[in-house]
């Protein structure tokens, strides 16, 4: 179906299509456009007559619409609508069109300018100005469908899955249009937490686009699978992994230890894991640290969504303080590069998830908080979600780790979870519980035999 010249023309009518809110809009603006191929024209002529109609877009309906041999494209256009960016579609669309009749107006003005005809170039560019109205947007009104569709929206699926319960309940986790940032100490995680969201998403089936600058893309990708399979790196031999022990209540009462054996990596999990892996929308991109940029990042997007006809639900940078910086104004460079960052993931409609190393003297810490973040403070400005990550030794060695939720724009923040992990087989998280923190380092010193610190 992708057309590699102009790909978001299916896009456009899957929203025509299906889309109640945008339907009238663009029955508007493309009630005298020309799609590139004769199928598009077809479709795109029967969906606008109805719209025009009825003032609703055409959904089941389109169907008899349309002779028999074009009813495949719809079916491929209804599935194409549950997957698009309404906004970025809209964007997209808007900026080629105003593309189109800048590039029109101008090439006529010229060759008037040559005649000396004044008249007709003032002429030219007044039309010009007019025909902006079509492509003008006012902004959201909250009336019809607009407003329906918001009373409609279920809060607590604004925010999608962590993959880490206690979050999960919370409401806290990735969501389009913002920018999530995971903050750690130095070799504490990062990347596993990145992978952990990655593969949550991908069993919701959303697409996912995960750019590495740290490690190579091979390791990234053994990971995934690794995350995915439950896969132990070197031996399939049983792995001790730290239980919670929960009252009714659930209440943290204890910690225990449960042996649990698994596959390890190899070609032999290939048939499960290629028939896993080909139903899902994924894609690694590897850039050297220190090289990738802005410009690099849109220009990548763009040529994924022209190529592979993807627009990604989910970017993954791990992680954006490897962009290219200059050192010379690194906390202003910094900064600019978080702003960017979250400006992508506005303008495509998808969620990015980046980490972000805390400072030195957080490494010792017992809590790691979002005044330890390196470098720039603007980062936490930018931000929409701030998690921090925090372990100690005997953490490290009972495969236990604390998330604190540092910020959150729409939901409770200022709290923390206890999370259970387990790299040997490739497990950011296996369990969590929202933290009592002076029972939990009891229940920690008790496991080690040592008296209560204060």
């Amino acid at each position: 179906m992708a057309d590699t010249k102009f790909v978001f023309h299916d896009e456009v009518l899957a929203a025509l299509m299906c889309d109640d809110t945008v339907a009238v809009r663009l029955s508007l603006i493309l009630k005298d456009y020309a799609f590139p191929r004769e199928q598009q024209s077809i479709v795109a002529d029967a969906l606008l007559r109805f719209t025009a109609e009825w003032g609703v877009a055409p959904k089941e309906h389109a169907y008899e619409l349309v002779e028999e041999e074009n009813r495949g494209y719809l079916r491929e256009l209804s599935e194409l609508s549950t997957r698009i960016h309404r906004d970025y579609v809209l964007a997209r669309l808007d900026k080629f069109l105003r593309e189109g009749a800048q590039r029109g107006a101008i090439l006529k003005a010229l060759d008037l300018l040559q005649l000396a005809d004044h008249d007709g170039v003032d002429a030219v560019l007044d039309g010009y100005r007019r025909s902006r109205a079509s492509f003008f947007d006012a902004g959201v009104r909250l009336r019809d469908a607009a407003l329906k569709e918001l009373l409609a929206e279920d809060p607590d699926t604004i925010a999608w899955r962590s993959g880490i319960s206690a979050l999960d309940q919370a409401h806290v986790g990735p969501a389009p249009k913002t920018m999530l940032v995971f903050i750690a100490p130095a070799k504490r995680g990062k990347s596993w937490y990145l992978v952990h969201q990655g593969v949550t998403s991908l069993r919701d089936r959303k697409c996912v686009v995960h750019i590495t600058l740290e490690m190579n893309k091979r390791q990234v990708a053994r990971r995934y699978v690794q995350n995915l399979l439950s896969l132990t790196k070197r031996t399939a031999d049983p792995i001790e992994v730290t239980q919670l022990l929960i009252d009714n209540l659930g209440r943290l009462q204890g910690l225990g230890v449960e042996k649990i054996a698994r596959p390890k990596v190899g070609p032999e999990v290939f048939d499960k894991a290629n028939a896993l892996l080909s139903r899902m929308r994924f894609y690694i991109r590897e850039f050297p640290t220190g090289s990738l940029t802005i410009n690099d990042l849109r220009a990548y997007l763009d040529t994924l969504e022209q190529v592979e006809h993807v627009v990604p639900d989910l970017l993954i940078v791990d992680y954006a303080d490897l962009m290219k910086i200059d050192g010379a104004n690194l906390r202003i460079d910094t900064g600019i590069i978080y702003r960017e960052l979250r400006g992508i993931a506005m303008e495509r409609g998808c969620a990015l998830v980046t980490a972000s190393q805390s400072n030195r003297s957080s490494a010792d810490a017992k809590w790691v908080r979002e005044g330890d973040i390196a470098e720039d403070w603007s980062k936490v400005m930018t931000a929409d979600t701030i998690l921090t990550y925090s372990q100690t030794v005997d953490e490290r060695k009972l495969g236990l780790g604390r998330i604190f939720v540092a910020a959150v724009r729409d939901e409770n923040d200022k709290w923390a979870c206890l999370i259970t992990q387990n790299y040997q087989m490739g497990q950011f998280c296996l369990d969590s519980i929202r933290l009592d923190d002076d029972v939990y380092w009891r229940i920690v010193n008790e496991h080690y035999g040592r008296q209560e610190q204060e």
